[in-house]
């Protein structure tokens, strides 16, 4: 991954492309105990960013932490650590009757 200058833009201009959309810095999840005390670490340090036009998967074998992680970007979870942007969930916070990302989002299918 190569380091990318993010200039911030206003939630209601749509993304140029090649624009950052979603961007994950140090996403860190540490589940707990009854008694509060770290009991296993779901995600550590994920950094990606996905751009404008691309297709983004999250690949790896069973609780290597791809569900937690998309959790923690929709909100579902808080995280212990990092930070999670996405351009459409800046877009359905702007607007007040927004109960559910852009349909540019995200979208999170669970195979059972």
């Amino acid at each position: 991954m190569t380091a990318v200058d993010i200039a911030p833009k206003s939630a209601a201009s749509s993304p140029s492309n090649g624009e950052v959309v979603v961007s994950v810095r140090g996403l860190t999840k540490v589940f707990k105990d009854f008694w509060n005390r770290p009991k296993a670490r779901a995600v550590d340090g994920v950094d990606f960013e996905v751009r404008r036009g691309e297709v983004f998967g999250l690949l790896g074998p069973n609780g290597s932490g791809k569900s937690t992680t998309v959790k923690l970007m929709l909100g579902l979870l808080n995280p212990t650590k990092g930070t999670s942007r996405s351009w459409a969930f800046a877009e359905a916070c702007a607007d007040e009757g927004a109960h559910r990302l852009s349909a540019g989002g995200i979208v999170f299918v669970p195979l059972s």
